[in-house]
């Protein structure tokens, strides 16, 4: 499938009244996460903006590799949008006051490249919520399935593992698991095997 084959079929699905909800879930979990307003915000894996139209009262940034995405982002929302790579991120240490990003890692290759860069562009105590797709779960067990799906591109077997790589930077809360799925039901949930997302959330450490 083509970049082009791909962000069709993520308009499709953000359009999309499943789509919606699972969207509207998943800025309600961030928001929930970061607490007291952050200043500025940076989400990594921006796509095309689907979270900043619900974070529309946040000051985000978003950052994603692909100008393709970017585009439709920018005819979506207002925010601030920039072409970058998650593990080599352009901007100053210490620029923002919390960083987001929603299933995106689990498909960097290089993911601790990654989570070093999260560390390094972090103020003291910054927040992040990272959300990354359950690879033990039923409903990405589904979608994997399918050849086509863009699930099959992931780089890792386990998020799980991936969410322990944050433990030497961050302090994490205890909650591992987010959004039940069934059919097109969605609902909380913190259980490997129906929750579509592992979570990484919690602060910088010191």
């Amino acid at each position: 499938m083509t970049e082009e084959d791909d962000l069709q079929n993520f308009i499709e699905f953000c359009d999309s009244e499943f789509g919606k909800k699972v969207m509207k879930a998943e800025a309600d979990f961030i928001r929930k996460s970061l607490g007291s307003r952050p200043e500025k915000i940076l989400d990594i894996g921006c796509g095309i903006g689907a979270i900043e139209q619900y974070l529309a009262d946040l000051n985000i940034t978003g950052v994603d590799e692909s100008p393709v995405f970017l585009a439709e982002a920018g005819r979506r929302s207002n925010k601030r949008f920039m072409l970058g790579n998650a593990t080599d991120l352009p901007f100053e240490d210490g620029s923002f006051d919390a960083i987001i990003s929603v299933t995106t890692i689990e498909f960097v290759e290089n993911y601790k490249e990654a989570i070093k860069e999260i560390n390094r562009i972090l103020k003291p105590r910054g927040k992040i919520a990272i959300l990354m797709l359950n690879p033990s779960s039923d409903y990405v067990k589904m979608h994997k399935k399918n050849r086509e799906s863009y699930f099959n591109k992931m780089k890792h077997k386990s998020t799980l593992i991936l969410r322990r790589e944050f433990l030497p930077y961050f302090d994490l809360n205890e909650r591992k698991f987010f959004l039940g799925i069934k059919g097109n039901q969605i609902f909380e949930a913190e259980n490997e095997k129906i929750s579509a997302l592992v979570v990484a959330v919690g602060k910088k450490r010191e």
